[in-house]
């Protein structure tokens, strides 16, 4: 029996380790060997509770009993019991339904007094300040599961979405300007070691909506590089890309400025980048908006591997509206890169130059043929380019020139 003990003494998962930010190689504290799995979440020591008098919250800011009820949604976790899941899931649960009531309450016209409208999100943010005080909210422990409440704009509209994000972003931070430093910063921890790509937490990607995913970073002081690639880019694909695709302005657009703001134009890949925002049942000013939109701020190197794949073996050179051709010295224009990068697009350039439908330096005979000559003498087509000209002259009976 003392053997049994001794042994249990240091198992992990009877006292566990206290948990670090995953950073680079180092593994966090709690995660166990190379299975992927990961041992039980710290949480922050509760206070004592206070005496039953300071529970009560004390309305500052709005009257009406509508905008009463609704910040009463947000401190219902507190005073409820035996509900069989932790605190801190059902204040994750709270917030969400919270965040989607005050919105309800405000875009419905005549359903509060004007001045209980302007107040209902500071009387939110005193709320929350609140519960930290009265010591019902622990920051630390209590607020690890409020990032799923972040699932609350799926399938939003664009302003509603960035509304809600906002708010849910104010809310949150009004909670952590009244905890201690200690407590704020062992909840940056416990959100950056989930996020890690380390820790094998994929509900919460399933969760947030992507569109968020901008704002949540902001909050905890992360960057995207600090996020899960594979996850997200999976997420980004079903919640925005594989939905509504005739959307060009929608949806796709709303990806394509997600991918550039987060910086994942390399993990996404050229391919993908081209399938996706590319579609040739687009129009073509379609496909350039959402190809600027992706690769604004993007690597150079993908940009040039995108470019050049569009530039492709297979244009039609003889063509003199060519969409294709016409869509790279678009893209070219707006991305302000090199067009020697793209031969097709470079030939078919200079090939205007020389003579394109109604204007070039050999059909208006603004240059002598040895001065032609001259131009394109060192160009890596001038053959081509020779033949353009020749021909040009030959269709115009300028055959001694």
């Amino acid at each position: 029996g003392i053997a049994e003990l001794q042994q249990l003494h240091s198992c992990w998962w009877v006292h566990p380790p206290t948990s670090r930010i995953v950073t680079g190689a180092i593994f966090d504290a709690d995660h166990v060997g190379s299975t992927g799995l990961s041992g039980p979440r710290v949480e922050a020591p509760k206070p004592p509770p206070l005496p039953p008098e300071e529970l009560n919250y004390k309305f500052k800011y709005v009257n009406h009993q509508t905008a009463k009820d609704v910040i009463g949604v947000l401190l219902a976790p507190a005073h409820a019991s035996g509900t069989g899941i932790s605190f801190a899931q059902e204040f994750g649960k709270a917030l969400e339904i919270f965040a989607q009531q005050v919105y309800d309450v405000l875009i419905t016209p005549k359903l509060l007094p004007e001045v209980d409208r302007n107040n209902l999100v500071r009387e939110a943010e005193e709320a929350m300040k609140a519960l930290v005080d009265t010591r019902q909210l622990n920051v630390a422990s209590d607020l690890v599961f409020c990032l799923e409440a972040f699932r609350v704009t799926r399938g939003a509209s664009k302003a509603k979405q960035e509304w809600l994000c906002q708010f849910l972003c104010i809310s949150i931070k009004a909670a952590l300007s009244v905890a201690t430093d200690e407590d704020a910063e062992r909840w940056k921890e416990s959100i950056r070691s989930r996020l890690h790509p380390e820790n094998d937490e994929r509900d919460i990607y399933v969760s947030v909506d992507v569109r968020s995913w901008p704002a949540i970073l902001e909050l905890v002081g992360l960057e995207a590089r600090h996020l899960n690639h594979t996850e997200l880019l999976h997420r980004i694909q079903l919640q925005l890309c594989a939905s509504r695709r005739e959307e060009v302005r929608g949806p796709l657009f709303e990806a394509a400025h997600l991918i550039s703001e987060l910086g994942q134009t390399a993990c996404f890949g050229a391919d993908e980048i081209l399938k996706t925002f590319n579609d040739k049942t687009f129009d073509r000013k379609s496909r350039k908006d959402l190809l600027v939109a992706v690769l604004q701020g993007s690597p150079r190197a993908v940009k040039m591997e995108v470019l050049r794949k569009i530039d492709g073996d297979d244009v039609e050179l003889e063509e003199f509206d060519n969409e294709e051709i016409l869509l790279v010295r678009q893209l070219l224009c707006e991305l302000k890169e090199d067009v020697r990068c793209c031969k097709h697009t470079f030939f078919k350039m200079k090939s205007d130059w020389l003579v394109a439908r109604w204007t070039g330096v050999v059909k208006n005979e603004e240059l002598s043929p040895e001065q032609v000559c001259d131009h394109i003498e060192g160009d890596d087509n001038h053959q081509e380019l020779l033949k353009v000209a020749v021909n040009r002259c030959l269709k115009e009976s300028r055959k001694f020139e």
